[in-house]
């Protein structure tokens, strides 16, 4: 990756061969993902496929959205239904995307509450958008309080999201910033003041 970064893409894909040729599956997805970027969509068609025959479920998923890329939805809906039934919970996060964009917002809520059910922290927010696109505001602000609870509050800070959500009110970063104690309440900001009280009484003297 150093390499590629550096402009060496040659030398940066004889590395990943190196690493692909010792068994490493996800080096194969690596080499595949510079040749898709380098333009040879058919060579990393290839490499993808050859990692996903070796179990690797995202190679799946990144064949599955060269597919849809290339308008075969059929295809890419098959690739992604196989990474979901190797128990690849981001898989159905993608089939549910694929559900909402031929509008089978039932297909996709389900699906993504399938992910959700499975760990998957961005599903609440997929299906929390939904309920703020339907008109279901409170629906959508349990399902952000849901993600809160859960610890994973930070997923809201990601780009993708905080683009979707931000200035709503479904965003609970304004009103909670710092997430919530257990019993529900908001949880107070640390002061650095407080936390450092010993040692501004002195503790640094010694």
């Amino acid at each position: 990756m150093m390499r590629e970064e550096a402009g060496d893409t040659d030398a940066a894909e004889a590395l990943a061969r190196q690493a692909a040729d010792t068994g490493d599956t996800s080096a194969l997805v690596t080499l595949a993902g510079m040749r898709r970027r380098a333009g040879d969509r058919e060579g990393a068609e290839v490499l993808y496929q050859q990692a996903a025959d070796d179990g690797d479920t995202d190679a799946l998923l990144d064949l599955a959205t060269m597919r849809e890329e290339a308008g075969n939805a059929e295809s890419a809906k098959t690739l992604a239904q196989q990474a979901a039934d190797a128990g690849d919970t981001s898989a159905l996060v993608t089939l549910a995307g694929m559900r909402q964009k031929v509008g089978d917002r039932e297909g996709a809520a389900t699906l993504y509450q399938q992910a959700a059910d499975g760990g998957s922290p961005s599903s609440l927010i997929h299906l929390a958008v939904m309920g703020q696109e339907a008109g279901d505001t409170a629906d959508a602000e349990a399902l952000i309080r849901q993600l809160a609870d859960s610890g994973r509050a930070d997923t809201l800070l990601h780009p993708a999201w905080m683009s979707r959500i931000s200035g709503e009110r479904l965003l609970p970063m304004d009103r909670w910033p710092y997430g919530l104690d257990p019993d529900g309440t908001p949880t107070a900001p640390w002061r650095q003041d407080v936390g450092y009280a010993g040692l501004a009484e002195g503790a640094l003297d010694h």
